[in-house]
């Protein structure tokens, strides 16, 4: 489309979503997986704003009752398009060589449900419950964000370049009681033992008063293909459409208490069907 064209529309569909926001949103929702998918045929967009602290708590809501989940919508809905055997995920080790891989949308879902398995059955992960990921750039870190989802947890992402201290205050400013990591990871060939800053951020989280229940580290074990084989504990994997959340977004690692943001779990779901 010629770029003024797709400029003209931009600006039609910007004007349409300000003067209908209810029909909108509700269109756009359309794209998604929804347990109820009769939901928006029957009920208004349901948006409840309030933003005058005068008028009271401030305060936003919109598709109120409506239940989906951001895995389903990310692996099972592409796969029952006939895209399961579609690369979801193309990975490019550090060294550019023999750790690059291909993961499809069916081994991506194979492997998280796996582990979302192992968080809910051994790590006793519940739905609302916060799980730290400490993972390098690798495929693990997107198995891990999809299995979080599928249980209907939050996750709290923390860059593999964080120190133990930065990585104790996520925790604990979190309040979360399980931890997924990796053994080491690679920047620029050099290797980075990440079990020994999970060790002293452990430490630290103890100090203050917090306990690290569960820890997962499987991935990037010096010298085997770690994310090959996760155990599973078992074969039915847990529906969780209470996920009103993706994830948490925290502060930089520089400032003296880390702050964090809740994502709303629609608002980062419709990034799915941007286009640039």
């Amino acid at each position: 489309m010629d770029p003024k064209e797709r400029l003209k529309a931009y600006n039609e569909l910007h004007e349409y979503s300000v003067t209908y926001p209810g029909a909108f949103w509700a269109e756009r929702a359309q794209k998604f997986a929804w347990e109820d998918p009769s939901y928006f045929r029957f009920q208004e967009h349901n948006e409840r704003e309030n933003f005058d602290y005068r008028e009271g708590d401030i305060n936003i809501e919109f598709f109120k009752g409506a239940k989906t989940n951001l895995a389903y919508n990310c692996l099972d809905a592409n796969i029952e398009k006939g895209l399961g055997d579609v690369p979801a995920i193309l990975f490019e080790s550090d060294d550019g060589g023999t750790g690059c891989e291909s993961l499809t949308y069916r081994e991506l879902k194979t492997k998280s449900d796996l582990l979302a398995n192992h968080l809910v059955y051994v790590c006793n992960v519940k739905p609302g419950d916060v799980v730290v990921c400490y993972l390098p750039m690798i495929a693990e870190l997107v198995i891990a964000m999809m299995a979080i989802a599928r249980i209907g947890a939050i996750h709290n992402i923390v860059f593999a370049g964080y120190s133990a201290e930065a990585l104790s205050k996520r925790i604990i400013d979190s309040n979360a009681r399980v931890l997924v990591s990796a053994a080491c990871s690679f920047r620029g060939g050099k290797q980075i033992d990440l079990f020994l800053i999970v060790a002293e951020a452990e430490k630290l989280c103890t100090l203050a008063g917090h306990k690290i229940e569960e820890r997962v580290c499987h991935f990037n074990l010096p010298g085997k293909t770690s994310h090959k084989h996760w155990p599973e504990e078992k074969k039915e994997i847990l529906e969780a459409y209470e996920q009103r959340h993706r994830g948490i977004v925290m502060s930089e690692p520089w400032l003296d208490k880390p702050h964090g943001i809740l994502r709303p779990y629609f608002g980062i779901s419709e990034l799915l069907f941007c286009r640039v």
